[in-house]
């Protein structure tokens, strides 16, 4: 694999702890196994349709994301019984010159919701949007 520059990682809640590296340059993402201190042997793998759904159009303008799980999502109201397994992937990129946040279902592996973060629950990350260069669990 060539020299890479631009990447993003994001943790990965559902199932088995990962961590998905997103390789921008190359169009391609890979899971690292946080309990065997692995790369899964089937990746890295493209990122298309068929592996991330809606998003796939967006992962090269991919800047920061992050996850975040059932106690979070009371944010937002209160928690139905299917959110009490709820592992969301926050993913932030551009959309031109709008910030935009995609909504990740990781347990249903499919895009929930799309927004410009001006009018998301993450509005507040706004004046540093540009600025965000890692989200820590």
């Amino acid at each position: 694999m060539p020299a890479l520059k631009n990447f993003v990682a994001i943790d990965w809640r559902s199932g088995k702890d990962k961590i998905y590296f997103f390789f921008k340059d190359i169009n391609q993402y890979s899971r690292f196994d946080l309990a065997n201190h692995t790369v899964e042997a089937e990746y890295p793998r493209k990122i298309n349709a068929g592996t991330w759904h809606d998003f796939h159009l967006h992962a090269k303008d991919l800047r920061f994301g992050f996850t975040t799980t059932a106690h979070e999502s009371k944010i937002e109201g209160s928690a139905s019984v299917r959110e009490l397994d709820l592992d969301v992937s926050w993913l932030f990129y551009y959309v031109g010159d709008t910030p935009t946040v995609c909504r990740y279902d990781q347990d249903q592996d499919k895009v929930v919701s799309v927004h410009s973060v001006k009018d998301s629950k993450w509005h507040q990350l706004l004046p540093y949007f540009d600025r965000i260069v890692a989200g820590t669990w």
